[in-house]
């Protein structure tokens, strides 16, 4: 039996949306009453939206949620969620509306927006182009959500506009971060060099000068190692010295492990980057790795807080 969403059962439908999203699942007869009330264009709109938003990866619910997106009277919420969901489902039958909505600059920002997320999610290289537009948009959240996306899609046709935004000093901080993340993810080679100078720069924000360490890190290749282990022990900013050390451990290459065992018992260093070091030792697991998290450990002359960093990271690979 399907439920109808009047104003009499708005109170069981929300509790309906809340039980589904609890248990992780949607049963046949649930996703059957989900796709009803979406459908229901005279059904209230917050409810409408909860239950897009329930149906996030239901292949079933593909055909309404489209019709969803695509009519531009229906409510915003209601379309934003629905954008969202059809990025869960990663069906590129969805590609074709929300590069329409993305590039619409007369549609809702919010629905807007959604779209562009759900092109990364979807990951289709037709959605490349329009996201790169979309990057040059007024809309600060619609210029993050693409450049996003645009990493989540790992086209080398994205490169060269996001080294733009990561040494444009007029945008946001948060969208330079992105961006500098989201090549980290393309990895390509041509970003290693614009990476490193807006790492090392230290006129620059400091939060868009973490985004390049860890981006670094991503990339990993020998360039990015050999700067990475540099700014780890000789930069100014403690804040900078901890991600690099962080992103070390992202790289995958054995040559960290001595530089970072190195910081980690460095006694004259901070204890929080020092801790960053363990923790990129814990991650690469070596033998000479895990001996050395051992060593601080059972340290009774290191302080109390390196000796518990190495005991939890010990702990979690499941040494101790």
């Amino acid at each position: 039996m399907c439920i109808k969403a009047s104003r009499s059962n708005i109170a069981l439908l929300t509790a309906l949306l809340l039980i589904s999203l609890c248990a992780g699942c949607i049963s046949d007869e649930k996703e059957g009453s989900l796709i009803h009330v979406i459908e229901d264009k005279n059904g209230n709109p917050f409810v409408r939206e909860r239950a897009a938003w329930t149906l996030a990866g239901t292949e079933d619910a593909m055909d309404p949620l489209i019709r969803v997106v695509s009519d531009g009277n229906e409510a915003a919420i209601v379309r934003r969620s629905a954008a969202y969901a059809l990025g869960e489902i990663g069906d590129e039958r969805a590609v074709d509306i929300l590069i329409q909505v993305v590039t619409d600059e007369n549609e809702e920002r919010i629905v807007r927006r959604s779209a562009a997320y759900a092109l990364g999610k979807i990951g289709d290289g037709k959605a490349v182009d329009p996201l790169i537009q979309a990057i040059s948009d007024e809309d600060q959240f619609l210029r993050d959500a693409a450049v996003c996306s645009l990493g989540r899609c790992g086209n080398k046709r994205a490169v060269d506009p996001l080294i733009q935004l990561i040494n444009d000093e007029n945008e946001s901080t948060n969208v330079r971060w992105h961006a500098a993340y989201s090549l980290g993810k393309i990895k390509d080679e041509i970003a290693v060099d614009p990476l490193i100078q807006l790492m090392c720069d230290e006129n620059e924000d400091l939060e868009v000068r973490k985004g390049a360490t860890v981006a670094l890190g991503m990339i990993g290749d020998d360039e990015t190692v050999d700067s990475l282990i540099l700014v780890m022990r000789e930069d100014e900013e403690i804040m900078i010295r901890k991600t690099a050390a962080y992103a070390l451990g992202t790289t995958g290459d054995d040559r960290v492990a001595e530089p970072l065992i190195q910081v980690m018992k460095d006694r004259d260093e901070r204890d929080i980057v020092r801790r960053f070091a363990a923790l990129s030792l814990s991650k690469i697991g070596s033998e000479e790795a895990m001996e050395s998290l051992t060593q601080v450990m059972d340290d009774e002359n290191e302080s109390g807080y390196m000796r518990d960093s190495a005991a939890d990271f010990l702990e979690r690979r499941g040494k101790i």
